[in-house]
């Protein structure tokens, strides 16, 4: 998750000084943002902020990694950040990046001025990004396992989308789709993640997808194209480029959640395998009401 920092004006009879003031913060699939059950507008948020700065309790903000996008949409709108979007190539992205903004806002904690821009705000992402990514080396590092510092971030994506909360599954996913990727696999070099196919068709909060979401004719569906997607599917964290760039050793192409709670997840090499790892998801998602409601998306 990213939490975004309000610096704003201090005034007397505010809480101290040094003290973080959060506001708690959702967005939906079209960019509403939401405190609590209540819809506000970005105006709205920032007069929230400054009345919560005069209180001496703080709360928090915390935004999906997936929508760090957003972050600008808080301070500026959508019709901003569309504005500056359009403009990509000069927002300080890598030389080697295509197709846009997608992937390369990375999710972190920023220090939002008073006064800031779309651009300023892209930019803080950007220069964040860049930083990791020379931390880690992406370009060498990449080529080091045979393909290109996109073709990592992409893979990277997936993983974020993909993983639990369990930190070790991270590097086995990356391997398993490393594993499909060969055709000999049996895949047809195929992916076929299910988070892919969230993507390309726009769904969310779903643990299943259906049969005619995974045959979408999309660029972005590894249920319908070979390799890769045409581009990343969210902003990866940095542990989800680690694992993009440091897949674990295994002979996995299958893989599982079986408890959406703990996020234990199963890998496999074979469909019997594979199958009978489902069948412990589906029995999860019977055991009750409350797991039935996360299996199909309900709050």
């Amino acid at each position: 998750t990213t939490r975004l920092k309000l610096d704003l004006p201090k005034t007397e009879g505010a809480r101290p000084s040094d003290a973080p003031l959060f506001i708690a913060v959702s967005i939906d699939e079209q960019g509403q943002l939401f405190v609590g059950d209540e819809a506000v507008s970005s105006e709205q948020l920032l007069q929230r902020a400054r009345e919560a700065a005069q209180r001496d309790a703080s709360t928090e903000v915390q935004l999906r990694a997936d929508k760090t996008k957003n972050l600008v949409e808080i301070v500026k709108g959508a019709a901003d950040f569309e504005k500056a979007a359009k403009d990509w190539k000069k927002l300080g992205l890598p030389t080697w990046a295509k197709n846009g903004l997608e992937g390369f806002l990375f999710p972190d904690t920023y220090e939002i001025p008073d006064k800031p821009t779309a651009k300023s705000m892209i930019k803080m992402a950007t220069a964040q990004f860049n930083a990791v990514a020379e931390d880690l080396k992406l370009e060498a590092e990449a080529e080091v396992l045979g393909y290109t510092p996109y073709q990592v971030l992409v893979m990277a994506s997936i993983i974020e989308k993909e993983a639990g909360p369990r930190e070790e599954d991270r590097a086995k996913i990356a391997r398993v789709f490393y594993n499909r990727l060969d055709k000999s696999a049996g895949f047809g070099g195929k992916l076929q993640s299910d988070a892919t196919v969230a993507f390309a068709n726009k769904v969310t909060g779903r643990v299943f997808t259906t049969d005619a979401e995974r045959a979408l004719k999309s660029d972005w569906n590894t249920y319908y194209v070979a390799g890769l997607p045409k581009g990343p599917i969210t902003s990866p964290s940095k542990k989800s480029i680690e694992a993009a760039l440091n897949p674990a050793e295994g002979d996995w192409t299958y893989f599982v959640v079986v408890n959406l709670d703990t996020g234990e997840t199963a890998f496999a090499n074979n469909l019997a395998e594979h199958s009978a790892n489902a069948e412990k998801l589906q029995a999860w998602c019977k055991e009750s009401k409350a797991n039935r409601d996360k299996c199909n998306g309900k709050k």
